[in-house]
C-alpha cells in the first residue's frame, strides 16, 4: 500500500511536471513556429507575482482576508448565503464539478480547431488562456497548503455529531471558524481539509478570461488602421471588410470573452453559495488569477511582435 502524500508533496509533483513541460518548451523555441502553452512559462510568471501590481494584489488579499475574518464578515454572509441559497444547491455543485474541467477543455478544443483552421489569433488566444489557467492553479495550490485554511461548514446547520469546532464532512473536515488557518503545512493530508485560500476555481475562471481577452483583444488591434483614415481606390470595399472592422469578423470570440468574464464572476459567487468557499477566499482568488491571465496574456501578444 503506498504512503499518503502530503499537499505539499503533492504541490512538489505538480510543480515538477510544470517545470519539465517548460525545459521541454524551451528547448524547442527554436523550431516552434506557433507558441507553445508553456511558453515564457516561469519568467512570466515569476514577473507577474514580483511586480508592483502583483505585490499589491497579494497584500491586498490577505488584508482584504483579515479583514473579513477579524470584523466577522466573512462567518456572517456565509449564514446569509446558506439561509438564502440564491442560486440552488445543485447550481452551484454544477460549477464544482465542472470547474475542473470546462476552461481547460475548451481551451483545448479551440486550440486544436484553430491549428486545422490556421487561426492565429485563436490559437495564440487559446494557448495563453491554458498557460494561465496552470500557472494560476500553480500559485493558488501553493498559497492553499502554505495558509492551511479549512473550509465552511453548516453554520446553523451543524453535525451534531461534533456541535463545538466543526462538522465531519468526508471525505475532509470542515469548520465553522474562518480564522480556522494552520502553517504547518508539511503536515496537512488531504483529510485534513486544509486547502481553501484562496478559491482555485475562481482564480483559474478568471485567469482564463483575462488571459484570453487581453491575448485576442491586443492581437486584433493590430489589423486596425492607424489612424482611423478610409481607404480609397478600387479595393475600399474589400479592404473595408477584410481590415476597417476586424472585430466584427471575430463576433464569436468577442462574445466568448464576454461569457467568459460572466461565468467567472457566477464561478464565484457558487463557490460561497454552495459552501465550498468562504467569501474571502474568493475575494482573494479573484485577483490573483486575473493578475496571473494578464500577465500571460500580454507576454503572449508580446511574443506575436506587438
Amino acid at each position: 500500500m503506498m504512503p499518503r502524500l502530503t499537499l505539499f508533496e503533492l504541490w512538489l509533483v505538480f510543480a515538477g511536471l510544470c517545470a519539465l513541460a517548460a525545459w521541454v518548451s524551451y528547448r524547442r523555441r527554436a523550431r516552434a513556429r506557433w507558441p507553445q502553452v508553456f511558453f515564457s512559462f516561469w519568467g512570466t510568471l515569476s514577473g507577474a507575482l514580483v511586480s508592483r501590481a502583483g505585490l499589491a494584489v497579494l497584500a491586498g488579499a490577505a488584508l482584504a482576508t483579515w479583514g473579513l475574518v477579524a470584523s466577522g464578515l466573512d462567518r456572517d454572509l456565509q449564514a446569509w448565503f446558506q439561509e438564502s441559497d440564491p442560486l440552488g444547491r445543485e447550481f452551484s455543485r454544477a460549477f464544482l464539478v465542472g470547474g475542473n474541467y470546462w476552461h481547460p477543455l475548451m481551451g483545448g478544443l479551440i486550440l486544436v480547431w484553430a491549428r486545422v483552421r490556421h487561426n492565429r489569433t485563436l490559437f495564440t488566444a487559446a494557448a495563453a488562456a491554458l498557460q494561465a489557467i496552470i500557472a494560476s492553479g500553480l500559485v493558488v495550490n501553493g498559497l492553499k497548503w502554505m495558509t492551511g485554511r479549512r473550509g465552511p461548514g453548516r453554520i446553523h446547520f451543524p453535525d451534531w455529531s461534533d456541535p463545538a469546532a466543526f462538522a465531519f464532512v468526508r471525505p475532509f473536515r470542515k469548520t465553522h471558524d474562518p480564522a480556522d488557518f494552520s502553517v504547518d503545512f508539511w503536515n496537512h493530508v488531504f483529510e485534513d481539509g486544509r486547502f481553501f485560500w484562496p478559491s482555485g476555481h475562481t482564480a483559474t475562471a478568471f485567469a482564463f478570461a483575462a488571459a484570453w481577452t487581453v491575448t485576442f483583444f491586443m492581437l486584433v488591434r493590430v489589423h486596425r488602421p492607424a489612424g482611423g483614415g478610409s481607404v480609397t481606390g478600387p479595393a475600399t470595399a474589400s479592404a473595408a471588410r477584410g481590415s476597417l472592422n476586424p472585430l466584427r469578423r471575430h463576433g464569436l470570440a468577442m462574445l466568448m470573452a464576454v461569457v467568459l468574464w460572466g461565468t467567472a464572476l457566477v464561478t464565484g459567487v457558487a463557490m460561497i453559495d454552495g459552501d465550498f468557499h468562504w467569501t474571502s477566499d474568493v475575494i482573494a482568488g479573484a485577483p490573483i488569477g486575473a493578475l496571473i491571465g494578464l500577465a500571460v496574456g500580454r507576454a503572449f501578444a508580446g511574443r506575436e511582435k506587438l
